[in-house]
């Protein structure tokens, strides 16, 4: 009993070890962000909101945020408002998520993260997408609502993805000068695998300035979507200065295996 205790207790370190040097580097690099950072360990959604199509939002008992809509809409954004500091106009956003979609999606369901989502009823923004196409094949991509999608190189890109698996995706938007062109970057990798460069960079993106120089960042969930989220990291020159801790989860990970060994003495 004891050395299958031993085993369980190594192995359990190693994935903590193994997860952690996996990482996105705010997590771990010790250095300060101009940010805003949530892993849903509290139900306090305080500055949260849906736009364009109001959907379901619910803090889960495990601490992950669980997003769904039940509707045909394209235009389903659940976006962050700072009640101190306006981050809207800032000449970039970037946002950082760790996302999976819960169980087969239907056909044209995309979920992601926004950046640049514009407060109001029309709720067009830049968004990079795990999504459902309409021939039941999961792929991913930048969409510039009712605009364009930019697909990048297919050679260079994550193009398919499972169910009920974690991901990480960054996205960052760059206006040009005088809030005309702009650029848009972004990355999906699997949960557990090393960050890779810039898998898209999407150069003067269409329309850039009609709309899409002022707004809100925060998460995509559109056209039936339901997708989980274990933290949400927004970057922009506007927001405070902070320090970002690893995810909740991974927390009660290593709290677990310390709680077991705990027990065994």
């Amino acid at each position: 009993m004891l050395k299958r205790f031993t085993a369980v207790l190594a192995a359990l370190s190693f994935a903590v070890a193994a997860q952690a040097q996996t990482m996105p580097y705010e997590f771990t690099d010790g250095k300060p962000v101009t940010g805003y950072y949530n892993d849903f360990s509290s139900p306090d959604l305080t500055g949260w909101d849906w736009y364009g199509t109001t959907g379901t939002a619910a803090v889960t008992s495990e601490g992950t945020l669980q997003l769904s809509y039940s509707g045909t809409n394209d235009l389903v954004h659940f976006l962050y408002t700072d009640p101190v500091n306006d981050y809207s106009n800032a000449a970039w956003q970037e946002v950082l998520i760790r996302i999976r979609v819960n169980g087969t999606p239907a056909n044209d369901a995309r979920a992601g993260a926004t950046v640049y989502g514009n407060n109001n009823s029309d709720s067009r923004g830049i968004n990079l997408l795990l999504y459902r196409t309409a021939h039941s094949q999961n792929s991913t991509g930048i969409l510039n609502d009712r605009v364009a999608w930019y697909k990048g190189n297919p050679n260079a890109v994550l193009d398919s993805w499972d169910e009920d698996q974690w991901y990480w995706l960054r996205v960052r938007r760059e206006m040009g000068d005088n809030n005309t062109g702009g650029i848009v970057y972004g990355s999906c990798w699997l949960d557990g695998t090393p960050e890779p460069a810039w898998m898209y960079t999407w150069e003067n993106d269409p329309q850039a300035t009609s709309g899409r120089n002022v707004g809100l960042a925060g998460f995509a969930c559109a056209s039936n979507a339901s997708l989980e989220v274990d933290c949400i990291l927004i970057k922009a020159p506007n927001l405070p200065s902070i320090m970002v801790p690893e995810p909740a989860t991974m927390s009660l990970l290593a709290m677990g295996g310390l709680a077991l060994l705990r027990r065994r003495k």
